[in-house]
């Protein structure tokens, strides 16, 4: 159940990952405008974000999948089109209280099907990764035989802990206009085939109640330019992006993972000021998602008793998380695969995806791995068009700094810069690879989840001395003695001439205490 007054779960605990996973499948029928398909070169499914809801113990999500296709005709042209499908779905929280979920989308295991030149039936996965963050009351409950509404006589003990909790915030829909060129040399602009616009890893500061962000988006651009010696060409340009959000949650020690993600993306092409057709008028909107981790501190209650009567407690350990380290670093890669391509085809286009897997502490460095998966589209010898898509796995290395053994981490892995070549029969793949990095500390803790009081069974009291002396033993404390005795730390320390802490090998004098009844008035 998602808890609303957070005031009273004042304790956020480790994650519960749950995770989901949905067949998808959709069909489309080229529009008229659109020639025959002759071979397809490339099919992705991209999963726009994910709104999401909380029912009852329910969390509910929706959104849309854009689908891309690019294909090549009888005549030899390239052509795309895109299209979209609806998604939902729904995950059981269980008995979980919790105060924040988030919800992240990905596709896997992309295929197209062709039912005649026209119509294709295109697949995918969709994976659904929820973090629920259970939420954990800093106080006990109060109950019993004969329990009364009075309290005062119970006595608490507490421990401050830090955790993590993690808030989210969001700028959606800005507009973004922007013109751009081909590089110099590049033969005009006769049609654009597609413009794919991929993200990098944005500077992010927070800081007095405000997110500061900058960074770009990648335009890369394959065109038809009419030439013959060069009729399909593409090249790419960053697009800048920048921006405020306002957030009450945002501090300069908090640790900000983002994603940005662009829609309704158009363009055309424009001519420029010497009347060449060299120019790109690229519109589309993009929204930036934040997940803020920051650190909070609470005091749980370990311990309880009661000065008046016998209590019974109940206590449960819980995990939680604490930031640790933030790191954002980038690195050069580059391999290599045979293509089955003779000679030297012409590669015209390039991109290229990155994805976190792993984080690992190897002594005082943090390895990382993951996945980078190339997409290229090749022109032969020959005139006809062929389509490739490798993916290498990567590792890497930075500088750990201090944080514990066993952690957890959130990331993400950002590819640019893409650069495919078809040498020899081999295709060498080259990208930059940035890497956002999040650890967080694992802990674990004992706390009271219940103090059961028993009013119909009065402490004894040693009500026939005036003085009682104790002589503590090691290990123990004012808590232990007091609550042995039945007293209060405070009252003990001002026994004892206001001592914060017990002495080995000393004695202490034991405060008397008149007997006071619990019973409830009539």
């Amino acid at each position: 159940m998602l808890i609303q007054d957070e005031k009273a779960f004042a304790v956020t605990e480790k994650a519960v990952r749950k995770n989901d996973f949905r067949d998808i499948t959709a069909e489309y029928t080229l529009p008229d405008y659109l020639p025959d398909i002759n071979r397809l070169l490339r099919v992705s499914a991209n999963a726009e974000r994910a709104e999401k809801y909380c029912s009852g113990n329910e969390i509910e999500y929706d959104g849309k999948i854009i689908y891309s296709i690019v294909y090549a005709t009888g005549d030899g042209e390239l052509r795309c089109a895109v299209f979209d499908s609806d998604y939902s779905g729904s995950v059981s929280a269980g008995d979980l209280d919790f105060s924040t979920f988030t919800v992240e989308t990905h596709t896997e295991n992309v295929s197209c099907r062709l039912s005649g030149p026209r119509k294709l039936t295109v697949k995918c996965k969709l994976c659904t990764a929820m973090s629920i963050y259970p939420a954990r009351s800093a106080d006990p409950t109060v109950s019993g035989k004969g329990a009364p509404s009075e309290t005062n006589h119970l006595q608490y003990r507490k421990k401050r802990i830090e955790f993590t909790k993690e808030t989210l915030a969001e700028e959606k829909n800005t507009p973004v206009s922007e013109d751009v060129e081909t590089d110099p040399g590049m033969p005009p602009i006769e049609r654009i085939v597609f413009v794919n616009l991929t993200p990098c890893a944005l500077d992010v500061r927070a800081q007095n109640g405000k997110i500061s962000y900058s960074g770009a988006l990648t335009a890369e651009v394959l065109y038809e330019s009419g030439a013959e010696d060069r009729k399909y060409v593409s090249f790419s340009r960053e697009v800048p992006v920048s921006g405020n959000v306002e957030t009450n949650d945002a501090r300069e020690d908090s640790f900000i993972i983002c994603d940005i993600e662009a829609v309704n993306v158009s363009f055309r092409p424009q001519t420029n000021e010497l009347g060449e057709t060299k120019t790109v008028e690229l519109d589309f909107d993009y929204s930036v998602y934040f997940r803020i981790f920051g650190k909070e501190s609470a005091e749980i209650t370990t311990d309880a008793y009661s000065t008046l009567c016998e209590t019974e407690n109940e206590a449960e350990s819980f995990k939680y998380t604490v930031p640790e380290s933030f790191k954002t670093f980038n690195f050069s890669f580059g391999e290599s695969e045979e293509c089955g391509e003779d000679g030297s085809p012409n590669v015209i286009f390039a991109s290229a995806e990155a994805s976190l897997v792993s984080a690992e502490k190897s002594g005082n460095r943090t390895a990382v791995g993951g996945n980078v998966t190339f997409y290229a589209i090749i022109e032969g010898a020959d005139g006809a068009f062929t389509s490739k898509t490798v993916t290498f796995p990567f590792k890497a290395e930075t500088d750990a700094g201090k944080y514990a053994e066993l952690f957890s981490h959130v990331g993400k892995a950002y590819a640019t810069g893409a650069s495919v070549r078809a040498v020899g029969g081999k295709l060498y793949c080259d990208c930059e690879i940035t890497v956002c990095l999040a650890i967080f500390g694992e802990k674990e803790t004992e706390a009271l989840t219940a103090t059961n009081v028993y009013t119909d069974r009065p402490v004894s009291r040693n009500s026939g001395f005036n003085i009682v002396l104790y002589y503590p033993t090691r290990g123990e404390s004012l808590w232990s003695v007091a609550k042995k005795y039945s007293t209060t730390e405070a009252k003990l320390s001002a026994a004892n001439d206001g001592i914060k802490e017990i002495s080995p090998g000393g004695v202490l004098i034991i405060p008397s205490e008149k007997p006071r009844s619990l019973a409830k008035k009539s």
